[in-house]
């Protein structure tokens, strides 16, 4: 199926920074991802309240939404927004979830 197939006569139009897996979205503004894997993990529970699909480590969608677009500072899941591509600067990513940090724990072994 096309992924902005919505109906016969419809049209999509871009207020730019989107993405979509093939080209029947008319992404045509410059920041727009036509024809792009968004690489996206599979939908399901995240966390939140809502099931969602957050995008994965490799994800265009990271940190590549309008600079000025904060209505708030989380995403639909209630996490806060974070700089997913640690440049210094949290920018919202593409879509309704935000990508996460992992942290990582290194075990501290005392030996005598």
């Amino acid at each position: 199926n096309a992924a902005c197939n919505l109906y016969a006569g419809a049209v999509l139009t871009s207020f730019d920074y989107n993405i979509a897996s093939d080209a029947t979205c008319n992404l045509v503004l410059g920041n727009d991802h036509p024809n792009t894997n968004p690489n996206l993990y599979t939908l399901g529970n995240y966390g939140g309240f809502s099931y969602s699909a957050p995008p994965r480590r490799t994800s265009i969608a990271i940190d590549h939404a309008a600079p000025s677009f904060s209505p708030t500072d989380i995403d639909q899941r209630g996490f806060l927004f974070v700089d997913g591509n640690r440049d210094g600067i949290v920018i919202p990513d593409i879509g309704a979830v935000e990508f996460q940090l992992s942290n990582v724990f290194i075990p501290f072994i005392n030996t005598p």
